[in-house]
């Protein structure tokens, strides 16, 4: 994300209430700035990733976060539509889809996160053909669609783990 600095509204750029999507939540309103937008379909920077970082927690946080995602992607796929753009809700399906992983892996079963769950399948479900046929939608990512609409994408997610335990090199 390369901009001026006239498109940054000082402190209120950011929501300081959030811990993560911060800068995805912010990135509608400066976009309505911009008198042209350029996408490249290449990486231009390395982004990492740390242990223990809110990205890569490993509990029920992750969940949440996963939550939190995929109601920014909403509601932003929401706006730009609303403003006449043509636009796919790719995104928003991409969001559903890691939250189902997410769930499947870490296993918390509790009313909450099992209805959103549940909510959240039926989305991806009648929404998946479109995943399956996105060019950027990685083969590998098309078969572990498959894997989680089958409810199993967390069982062979541990298993790959388990293996990787128990092979020595």
């Amino acid at each position: 994300k390369i901009m001026p600095k006239s498109y940054y509204f000082g402190e209120k750029t950011f929501n300081n209430k959030l811990s993560y999507c911060e800068d995805y939540e912010a990135m509608v309103r400066i976009m309505e700035k911009a008198e042209k937008i350029f996408y490249f379909h290449k990486p231009l920077y390395v982004y990492r990733q740390r242990e223990g970082s809110i990205v890569n927690a490993n509990n029920e946080k992750i969940l949440s976060n996963r939550w939190i995602s995929i109601k920014f992607t909403k509601d932003r796929y929401e706006y730009i539509k609303s403003m006449g753009v043509a636009i796919q809700n790719l995104g928003y399906m991409i969001a559903c889809f890691k939250f189902c992983y997410c769930y499947q892996i870490l296993g918390i079963r509790n009313d909450l996160w099992r209805g959103r769950y549940r909510f959240v399948m039926k989305k991806l479900r009648k929404n998946f053909i479109p995943l399956l046929l996105n060019s950027r939608f990685s083969c590998r990512k098309k078969l572990i669609l498959i894997l989680v609409l089958l409810g199993v994408g967390g069982k062979i997610y541990n298993f790959k783990l388990n293996l990787k335990d128990n092979v020595t090199i």
